[in-house]
């Protein structure tokens, strides 16, 4: 997981309504209602997003109906590598925010090789603050 990911309220999303504007890509959606950011109603994960919601081989989503009759909701999502990235960040999100209508909790699968990744890319991060930092305070003497 990294340090410096957005919240998903932060993310790209559409209108329940225009739930076939999502991407044809693999990740995470949020179904959130715009009035209370920090607390998804229900997080998913696909292999392909706007057939998720829009498939006739998926046939509507399993929490549409109840989501459709909640005020303000919005699908919030997050693109991904690969399926199983999605996946692995899923099993995260349902971890961190405990979404009312996701029933059971995803077994988290270890991926020491992305850990290790995530940690590297936090540190150059850190770093290029730490540098911006000083540059600003030389700037500023």
């Amino acid at each position: 997981m990294r340090i410096f990911d957005l919240p998903p309220f932060f993310r790209s999303s559409v209108s329940l309504r225009n739930k076939a504007r999502l991407p044809a890509k693999p990740g995470i959606y949020y179904a959130i209602q715009w009035w209370k950011p920090l607390k998804p109603l229900y997080v998913g994960m696909s292999g392909n997003l706007r057939a998720r919601w829009n498939s006739r081989s998926y046939g509507e989503h399993h929490h549409y109906s109840a989501l459709a009759r909640c005020f303000g909701v919005r699908l919030h999502y997050r693109i991904t590598r690969t399926r199983s990235a999605a996946e692995r960040l899923e099993a995260i999100e349902i971890r961190r925010y405990r979404p009312p209508l996701n029933k059971r909790l995803e077994p988290l699968k270890k991926d020491i090789f992305q850990d290790i990744a995530d940690l590297c890319v936090d540190l150059v991060l850190i770093g290029a603050v730490l540098l911006l930092m000083v540059a600003i305070v030389r700037v500023l003497k």
